[in-house]
């Protein structure tokens, strides 16, 4: 069977969806309004791009670059916060497999196979999010996209944005690379759980919950070649 997404006409429609209240929750936090300029710009940006107007795709990627994204990506990703993650620590080392007995990370295309299966959007909190092959090759074009090793000199747009291949059963508690267990994932989602399971950081399972709705045409910015 082919999975059916309703698809959003613009990052407005798509995050009025998606801020909508769920019991449990699909985000560690709240979306924000800054996320909706910030795809704004991205969209518009790689349309620049594609256009050859360099220029202008360089000022829309330094339009997405706001400190407040940030400061929410870090606050998800850093010290573990009850209010935050529903926990006042990481689980215990006993609950954890060791790393030599873990499932080793599938393929560079084999998760992008799983990017593109999940049409560039998270599955858990539903934003679009970019393909890190995309990201590198715009931070060798344009001084906009700066990627620096420390998350301070990261593009906040692209540091809450970036995909990363998730498992839903973390690979520390036993999961596997079987496709029913590889999401994709937004970095503060992927990060910010890491080795809890969903329940334990009370979220809904993204994989028997019902799919959010896509943004129409995003492709994770793999057209910006």
């Amino acid at each position: 069977m082919i999975a059916v997404f309703l698809e959003a006409s613009s990052p407005t429609a798509l995050f009025q969806t998606l801020c909508t209240p769920h019991e449990p929750r699909r985000s560690f936090m709240p979306l924000t309004l800054t996320h909706v300029s910030v795809v704004q710009a991205l969209e518009q940006a790689a349309q620049a791009h594609v256009q050859g107007d360099a220029a202008r795709a360089n000022a829309l990627f330094a339009k997405a670059d706001i400190q407040s994204m940030t400061d929410y990506v870090l606050h998800i990703i850093g010290k573990v916060d009850l209010n935050v993650h529903r926990q006042s620590r990481t689980p215990q080392a006993a609950l954890l497999l060791p790393k030599t007995q873990q499932a080793g990370m599938p393929s560079t295309a084999e998760q992008q196979q799983i990017f593109e299966r999940d049409g560039w959007h998270c599955r858990c909190c539903g934003v679009p999010v970019i393909s890190p092959q995309a990201r590198t090759r715009l931070s060798a074009r344009y001084g906009a996209v700066r990627w620096g090793k420390r998350n301070a000199e990261r593009h906040a747009g692209f540091f809450a944005l970036m995909a990363s291949l998730d498992h839903a059963l973390p690979r520390s508690r036993g999961g596997d690379n079987e496709p029913a267990n590889l999401l994709t994932a937004c970095w503060p989602c992927q990060f910010g759980r890491m080795d809890w399971t969903y329940e334990e950081v009370q979220m809904a399972d993204p994989r028997t919950s019902p799919a959010h709705p896509r943004l129409a045409k995003w492709k994770g910015l793999t057209q910006c070649r």
